[in-house]
């Protein structure tokens, strides 16, 4: 048969006082916003924002697949679970400006211990993460460039931000570079050095 399959992406309106999801018409979900992923058999829950609630909901999914999502926990359940028992949706949409504000919100209304969310303060945790050095490498394991976090990194490659969950992995940014911590890169040479140094249709990219 000719031709690609492309994954049919369902994204639903998360009802917070029923506790349920109610699917949505297509189209509307290239907005910024909160959105929420919910186990449906544990009812177990993780809570985000992002500019574009539809690119990053097809990044979770496309990380959780490969296996290399940055939150272990909602790695270690996807692997437990059938993927088929988890809903991924939206909690509303916002001013980009007010995300983070928003994500806290929902967040705090659920107890710690039924969220898979490591971090309750999703922009504290976001100045934390841009302050951490980070390394670009090219597809060979190479050092091209030293950055004080992923603010100067973002500044340098002319992008809003830096996808986290992709440092340190191997995740391809920009069909030619990695990114990751100096301490990584210390620590694992052998292992950067057997990822793939060429960009395939099913590999990740930040």
């Amino acid at each position: 048969m000719n031709g690609s399959v492309t994954e049919t992406l369902t994204i639903k309106k998360y009802d917070m006082k029923s506790l349920r999801v109610i699917k949505l018409p297509k189209g509307r979900f290239n907005k910024s916003g909160v959105y929420i992923i919910v186990n449906k058999i544990t009812n177990k829950k993780y809570i985000g924002s992002s500019k574009n609630i539809r690119e990053r909901i097809k990044r979770h999914k496309s990380l959780l697949k490969h296996n290399n999502h940055h939150n272990k926990y909602l790695q270690k359940s996807w692997n437990t679970f059938d993927p088929d028992d988890f809903e991924f949706g939206i909690l509303e949409y916002c001013d980009s400006d007010l995300r983070f504000d928003r994500e806290r919100y929902y967040i705090k209304l659920f107890d710690i211990n039924d969220l898979y969310n490591v971090c309750v303060d999703p922009h504290r945790n976001m100045v934390e993460k841009n302050k951490r050095s980070l390394l670009l490498l090219d597809l060979y394991g190479k050092v091209l460039r030293y950055f004080d976090g992923g603010t100067d990194l973002a500044e340098w490659l002319n992008c809003d931000i830096i996808a986290y969950g992709n440092v340190n992995t191997s995740s391809i940014l920009r069909k030619q570079y990695r990114v990751v911590t100096p301490h990584f890169f210390n620590s694992n040479q052998e292992l950067i050095k057997s990822w793939k140094c060429f960009v395939d249709k099913n590999h990740n990219k930040i």
